[in-house]
């Protein structure tokens, strides 16, 4: 969009001056028209600074479900994190949502809790203190070992002082150049959708893209009840931008699993365990679809923590990460703590790529094949119903939340005050006393008003 026209003066008279300052005038506006035509036109991507090896390879770390926030458990946690980048030296580290328990988010950040309260979809002005610490203390030896990292944003995320689009903000602006994180175009619902190209080892060819996609949180399109989705408005996006883009092997990461991870484990090889019902949202929105459409061929998801299988559906790789974080369950069983170690190749399909778990006691697992009795089989997804959803129905107990919720931020409010009016009348009334005792000791006596003053006559 060009600059409104300014009105010229009824007379011009030539000056060199006011010729090179135009010239250089135009210079700096074609410079930020070239600057900021990705934006204007929507294209909305991280810079194009991972590269693959000299040997055709990047190896990606997938941190699922870190967790962290939830106390002494955080100490375990990032010392895992720092074992993994030690053991595998990564080019890239994923963070597949539930970095930060949001739910851990103290009551007494009264502060905190009423920009949530009047600021639910985005950063809140008054303060970002809670959040902001956990994130850079699970960021920090990302920093250490100088791993660039990219995040996504789990279903826990935007709880806690911070919205969606804020957490994604601060994830951008703390990480300096290691941080690959955007927020995204703001029309779409959430935060954090972008993509990341990679560059071919020698030159400035794209071989490879990452795409992170935000599955919202609780509710997918009409239902209100259940896990998120990919929002169609996304889908509707990453189909846009995929056919502006150079068609190379593409994979993406989404936090909450696509209901075609139940078939994955259902049909065909599979690998790894399953130790719960997959819990992916109500509706199918058509992401998988989309994802063979535009050439993503491998899906990688967290938020079942005693899930760590990987499976194909139609070409398309459905995998999960292995539960990271110490923090919330799991994993379930003999399971370790540990994280997914995806080793993407030059031109090979991301179905395909080599993977295999790094473990907290510092092994190398290769997952064993499913057994053949499949256990935990299921039809729909796990919608984690409450009996309130089951009683009254999904969209009263929405309410119901909302208004449990505020009577909570209420009655804590109210204590403050009372809480407050307590100290300053205990306040007064201390110093009333040591202002008499005071008084006392230095023979500071009022003069009754029985008594009459020595006048002049009298003395």
């Amino acid at each position: 969009m060009m600059p409104p026209r300014s009105r010229q003066p009824a007379q011009l008279k030539f000056s060199p001056h006011r010729v090179l300052g135009r010239a250089a005038a135009m210079r700096a506006v074609l410079f930020w028209a070239v600057a900021l035509l990705p934006a204007l036109t929507g294209l909305v991507a991280a810079q194009a600074t991972l590269r693959f090896d000299d040997s055709g390879a990047l190896r990606i770390v997938q941190l699922a479900d870190v967790h962290v926030g939830e106390g002494a458990a955080d100490a375990h946690t990032v010392q895992l994190v720092r074992r993994v980048l030690a053991a595998e030296r990564p080019g890239l580290a994923v963070l597949s949502g539930d970095m930060v328990s949001g739910f851990a988010f103290p009551a007494g950040d009264v502060a905190g809790r009423l920009g949530r309260l009047f600021d639910r979809g985005s950063s809140t002005h008054l303060t970002a203190s809670w959040y902001e610490r956990q994130w850079r203390r699970l960021v920090a030896p990302l920093h250490a070992a100088g791993v660039p990292y990219a995040a996504i944003l789990g279903n826990h995320d935007g709880e806690a002082d911070l919205g969606r689009r804020g957490v994604t903000e601060l994830a951008s602006a703390v990480g300096g150049s290691l941080s690959l994180t955007l927020p995204g175009p703001e029309g779409l619902p959430g935060g954090g959708n972008y993509w990341i190209d990679v560059l071919e080892p020698q030159g400035e060819a794209v071989a490879a893209r990452i795409w992170m996609v935000d599955s919202g949180n609780r509710g997918c399109g009409q239902l209100a009840w259940g896990w998120g989705c990919v929002p169609v408005d996304t889908v509707e996006w990453v189909r846009q931008q995929a056919a502006l883009l150079p068609r190379v092997p593409s994979l993406a990461f989404v936090h909450i699993p696509l209901p075609q991870h139940m078939l994955a484990w259902e049909r065909g090889p599979v690998n790894g365990t399953k130790g719960e019902m997959v819990g992916c949202p109500g509706m199918d929105t058509g992401f998988f679809e989309l994802a063979r459409e535009v050439g993503i061929t491998a899906v990688y998801s967290g938020h079942d923590h005693n899930n760590d299988f990987a499976g194909t559906v139609h070409g398309v790789r459905l995998a999960y990460g292995r539960k990271s974080g110490f923090g919330s369950y799991g994993p379930a069983g003999r399971l370790q703590h540990g994280a997914r170690v995806i080793e993407l190749r030059q031109g090979e399909d991301p179905a395909g790529s080599p993977t295999w778990i790094r473990q907290e006691d510092g092994s190398q697992q290769f997952q064993a094949a499913g057994p053949e009795d499949r256990p935990f089989r299921q039809h729909t997804c796990n919608l984690d119903a409450s009996g309130c959803d089951n009683s009254l129905g999904p969209r009263a107990c929405l309410a119901l939340r909302s208004a449990r919720n505020a009577a909570t931020l209420l009655a804590v409010l109210a204590g403050l005050a009372v809480a407050a009016t307590t100290t300053s009348l205990a306040a007064f009334v201390l110093a009333r006393r040591v202002q008499q005792h005071l008084r006392r000791q230095r023979g500071w006596q009022q003069v009754k008003s029985s008594e009459k003053p020595l006048g002049p006559a009298a003395v």
